[in-house]
């Protein structure tokens, strides 16, 4: 055997190791996608989690957030009204980060529209009273909600809630 054919052997080799290497980067790659992804998902169920421990813990809160479910949140006072507005803040905020994460293709649709069920609702709560429409939103975000509402997708049958 001639040295030459020893260097093509090795060469072979070698180009076998690069595509192997590849292949498993193309995987490693994939892996921390679908990481990234859960991690993303579980965050902005927790922010929301959050939410929720605050209004079970206090149960002035959770009426004040009552009535401005129900869309009475023109008879609160100021104090109650900056009460609530922290917590339709903390949720818009997780919206907010949902809708962006779903931008960039880190969450898929179907978990968006499950997060998006709630940014309608929370979007069209804060445009009906002025003194909740100071709670900063991503520009994105609300030309985004805005045709959304305007477009009439923030309906929804029984069904789908």
């Amino acid at each position: 055997m001639k040295i030459s054919d020893y260097n093509d052997g090795l060469s072979l080799l070698a180009n076998i190791g690069v595509i192997a290497g590849i292949f498993f980067l193309a995987f490693e790659l994939q892996q921390n996608t679908n990481i990234a992804r859960a991690n993303a998902y579980q965050q902005l169920n927790q922010d929301l989690a959050v939410v929720r421990e605050w209004l079970v813990s206090d149960p002035v809160l959770d009426e004040l957030y009552r009535k401005y479910q129900i869309g009475q949140s023109r008879e609160l006072d100021e104090q109650e009204i900056r009460r609530i507005s922290t917590i339709v803040r903390s949720m818009i905020a997780a919206y907010d980060n949902a809708y962006y994460f779903y931008t960039l293709g880190v969450i898929s649709e179907s978990e968006w529209r499950r997060f998006f069920v709630g940014a309608c609702f929370q979007f069209r709560s804060i445009s009906s009273d002025d003194r909740l429409r100071r709670i900063p939103i991503s520009e994105e975000f609300t030309d985004f909600m805005r045709s959304a509402i305007e477009q009439d997708e923030c309906t929804f049958s029984e069904e789908s809630e």
